[in-house]
């Protein structure tokens, strides 16, 4: 799940671009993050704690606002699970490599991201810890 998710952050780069741009336009690390964490929006909402960044993704709010309808993950392989039906914690591990893509593309270098509650488990957000 892990090379999936590498690969579909390879073929969803243009996010991960544009990142970049802005982070390449501020004094640094802090304050891209400084100016990233505000606001939030899309279904997506970030917490700092120390050297931790919390990433939380609801899909349901992201799905009615890019695709006109709540979804329970943007993976198309979980996307149209039923409601009450849950899926394994290993499929997660997709959406985590992809964060970690995300982040390292941005930052510039490794990091490390932990994976927290899922939609696909049961809990309304997904919860990435991403070690700064």
């Amino acid at each position: 799940m892990t090379a999936c998710g590498l690969s579909c952050h390879a073929m969803n780069s243009k996010d991960t671009e544009e990142a970049l741009q802005m982070r390449n336009m501020c004094t640094s690390e802090e304050d891209y993050l400084e100016k990233f964490l505000t606001p939030p929006g899309n279904g997506v909402r970030y917490e700092r704690d120390s050297n931790k960044l919390i990433q939380y993704y609801t899909p349901r709010k992201y799905g009615d606002s890019k695709y006109g309808k709540g979804i329970r993950c943007v993976c198309p392989l979980l996307s149209m699970l039923p409601e009450g039906v849950n899926a394994s914690h290993t499929y997660c591990q997709c959406s985590r490599a992809f964060v970690q893509a995300y982040w390292e593309g941005i930052l510039g270098r490794p990091i490390k991201v932990e994976l927290g509650e899922t939609s696909i488990t049961g809990s309304d957000e997904c919860k990435f810890i991403i070690h700064l």
